[in-house]
């Protein structure tokens, strides 16, 4: 897709940011030299030439038409009209700051998105959200796209077919008065008049009702009210997460079990939610504190209160309806290319699973193969394909049988291998090290990179999988290890995907 994206832009030399603020009757907009991305967050009082007019410095003002598949000028007489809720590339002479008068509008309403790359102007207020969030939250947006003058190129956020996220480095923050490049799949809409962005709002009237779900929550945890917050729950809620299948029986379970005495602080607000008339998916953070101490700060895309569903003309909380889980990544080790692939099952409903696709050998998963991961399904072995990166697309097709009955799920790797692993620093393959080791290496070449020390033992049984993913090229054993010989290497991900690449074992002695 930024390949795809890049040809749009092919007649500019660079691109730089924007910074635009909005007060009653005026918008206040700083220029850089070259092409600005904003939106208005007024109705201009004058046309996109009139503009241009009262301001020397713009040298051209453009819009990208996505029904057309090209940009509108002033140029050509095309771009007339300028308005709230569009997107605009301002291109200017030289950095300066301009002042647009117009009218404030009290809402924009729904804006139309065709599938494929669509110009989004952002003209209201609204929640702190990120690229990621927005993406995560929304199954049609496939990636969002904001230039970055300093380096000159696109800082995007990406998904592939099996949702995983791919970042340049960073996740950058929608803002009022800009705008950006955003890629969809189908035909869709947006809504930000609320505080929030809102894809594909049903009606108002479910959006406010929504809305109301997480303002009784907060009034259950304020009043310490279990009974208040399972009624905003549904007595078919199933979620499967980190910690296994969850029920309302459980969920409530959860909420009786909390013992607290006050909750001073509690904020629960949307970021972003997908309607339609019978579903919703709602990214939503959460700050509460209890008894002074912070319990959660954060915004939730995947949790169970996420997901809601209209029962009998009433909205609820329902989860994600998941009883299993496929997922997967790719891997490469020094001469071998492989992919790791599982099925979660936590209430081991399933009673057989088969697995096609690239470099399988052995089509039949087993069922807590892995000690460490007891509640998975996993193939022996996994595909590989040796030292020859495959050029074929990783499809993978699942075959489960539960409860007697035979479902079918499909997970799309792509082909996104890491072929660069770091180069070790220390310690020197045999080294003798105290049983507190530490570890070097010098970084990747590829931006946004994150490395992992993995200890194991002789019989490569895990015993360290590092801190977490870290930007540090260096790494401190957390605890103290016994006398014996162990092996160790560096894993390494880039920020927002689970593929991954290893350096080869090497080995040390603690003594």
């Amino acid at each position: 897709m930024k390949k795809y994206l890049l040809l749009f832009f092919i007649f500019m030399a660079t691109f730089l940011t924007i910074s635009g603020t909005a007060n009653a009757e005026q918008q206040a907009i700083t220029l850089k030299q070259g092409f600005n991305f904003i939106s208005f967050t007024l109705n201009p009082d004058v046309n996109a030439a009139g503009l241009k007019q009262q301001n020397s410095v713009i040298a051209e003002i453009y819009l990208y038409s996505a029904a057309a598949g090209s940009f509108l000028s002033t140029f050509d007489g095309s771009l007339v009209s300028l308005s709230a809720g569009k997107g605009y590339i301002i291109q200017a002479n030289a950095a300066a700051a301009i002042t647009v008068n117009g009218t404030t509008p009290s809402s924009i309403g729904n804006i139309t998105l065709k599938a494929g790359f669509n110009l989004m102007g952002i003209s209201k207020t609204i929640n702190s959200i990120k690229f990621s969030e927005l993406i995560i939250n929304n199954s049609s947006v496939k990636g969002v796209y904001k230039w970055n003058s300093a380096s000159g190129s696109f800082v995007s956020v990406l998904k592939n077919g099996n949702s995983t996220l791919f970042l340049d480095g960073v996740d950058p923050f929608l803002s009022s008065g800009q705008s950006y490049f955003i890629y969809i799949d189908s035909d869709s809409s947006f809504n930000c008049d609320n505080g929030y962005i809102s894809f594909n709002a049903a009606t108002s009237a479910d959006e406010e009702a929504i809305r109301n779900i997480y303002s009784q929550f907060v009034t259950g945890i304020k009043t310490k009210n279990v009974t208040t917050i399972m009624s905003l729950y549904s007595d078919n809620y199933l979620h499967l997460g980190g910690d296994g299948v969850e029920t309302k029986a459980d969920r409530q379970a959860r909420y009786t079990s909390v013992n607290y005495s006050s909750a001073e602080g509690t904020n629960w607000y949307v970021v972003s939610m997908k309607v339609s008339a019978s579903s919703a998916l709602v990214s939503h953070h959460c700050k509460t504190v209890l008894d002074g101490t912070v319990m959660e700060d954060e915004t939730y895309n995947n949790d169970g209160a996420c997901y809601l569903a209209k029962e009998n003309g009433k909205w609820v909380i329902v989860g994600n309806q998941k009883k299993w889980n496929v997922s997967g990544f790719t891997a490469h080790f020094p001469n071998n290319y492989f992919v790791e692939v599982y099925v979660d099952d936590p209430q081991h409903k399933m009673t057989s699973v088969t697995l096609s696709g690239p470099g399988v050998t052995n089509s039949s998963m087993i069922y807590g193969f892995y000690s460490h991961m007891p509640t998975r399904w996993a193939p022996n072995p996994m595909p590989s394909f040796g030292a020859s990166k495959p050029s074929t697309s990783l499809v993978y097709t699942f075959t489960i049988v539960s409860d007697g009955s035979t479902y079918t799920e499909t997970l799309d790797l792509g082909n996104s291998f890491i072929d660069e692993a770091p180069e070790i620093i220390a310690p020197a393959d045999g080294a003798t090290l105290s049983s507190k080791p530490s570890f070097q290496w010098k970084p990747v070449s590829f931006t946004g990179a994150l490395y992992r020390v993995e200890i194991v033992d002789q019989n490569y049984n895990n015993i360290w999988n590092g801190d977490g993913d870290k930007t540090a090229t260096s790494s401190e054993y957390s605890g103290t290890l016994s006398p014996g010989t162990y092996k160790w290497l560096v894993a390494t991900k880039k920020s927002g995907s689970e593929n991954v690449s290893f350096t080869n074992y090497r080995t040390f002695k603690v003594q």
